[in-house]
C-alpha cells in the first residue's frame, strides 16, 4: 500500500476513535442533565413546601397554644381537612395532661359504612412522605397515627410543621387551598388580634 495512503487510513481511524470516545459520554451527560432536572424539580418542591410552612404555622400554633391553655378535660384536639377539592385531613388530641399528642392522618378507613368498598385510599408517594414523618401506614383498622412526646409550647412548631407537611404531601395541599378547622376549643381568634395569615 502507498505509505500516504497508508498514513491517511491510520489518521481516519484515529479521527473516528477521537470522535467515538468524545460523542459516546453524551448518554452520560443526558443522565446528568436528568439528573440535574429531577434535582431542581425536587428543590422547587422544597422551596414550595418551606412557603407553605412559614404562611401556614402561625396559624396552626396559635391554636394549639388555645388547646394546651384551656382548662376542659375533654375535646383537646384540632382537625386540618382539605375541602372543595383533594380530600385529606389531619387531626391531633393531646393526652396524658398534656405531655403527649396523637396525630392522625385520613386513610379512608371512616370514609365508607363498614362492608361497602373503600372509596379512598392514600397513594404509594403519599404513604411514603407520611411513612417519612413518623406516621404507621397500615390502613386496615383504621387512620394513620403518630405519637409524640410534648414538652410544652416549644415543641408546637415542629407538631405544626408535622401537620402541615402531612397536608400538604401526602394529600397535595398547596398555598391557597381551601381547608377548615374543626377545634371545639380554639375557636378562630379575632382576626383583627391574630398575628397569623388565617386558614379556611
Amino acid at each position: 500500500m502507498n505509505t500516504k495512503i497508508a498514513r491517511g487510513c491510520r489518521a481516519a481511524r484515529a479521527g473516528r476513535q477521537f470522535a467515538s470516545a468524545f460523542l459516546h459520554p453524551l448518554g452520560a451527560v443526558t443522565g446528568v442533565v436528568g439528573a440535574l432536572t429531577v434535582a431542581t424539580a425536587a428543590l422547587a418542591q422544597s422551596s414550595e413546601l418551606r412557603m407553605f410552612l412559614a404562611t401556614y404555622r402561625c396559624a396552626v400554633v396559635e391554636r394549639l397554644e388555645l388547646i394546651y391553655q384551656h382548662p376542659a378535660p375533654r375535646d383537646r384536639f384540632l382537625a386540618l381537612a382539605l375541602r372543595n377539592g383533594p380530600r385529606g385531613y389531619v387531626q391531633c388530641i393531646f393526652l396524658e395532661d398534656n405531655t403527649k399528642m396523637l396525630c392522625e392522618a385520613e386513610s379512608g378507613y371512616y370514609a365508607d359504612l363498614p362492608g361497602r368498598p373503600r372509596s379512598f385510599r392514600v397513594t404509594p408517594q403519599g404513604l411514603a412522605a407520611l411513612a417519612r414523618l413518623g406516621f404507621s401506614t397500615e390502613d386496615w383498622d383504621g387512620n394513620h397515627q403518630l405519637m409524640m412526646d410534648i414538652r410544652g409550647p416549644d415543641d408546637f412548631a415542629a407538631v405544626a410543621d408535622t401537620i402541615l407537611s402531612a397536608l400538604y404531601d401526602a394529600y397535595g395541599a398547596r398555598l391557597g387551598s381551601h381547608m377548615h378547622w374543626t377545634s371545639p376549643l380554639a375557636q378562630q381568634p379575632n382576626a383583627a388580634s391574630s398575628r397569623c395569615t388565617p386558614i379556611g
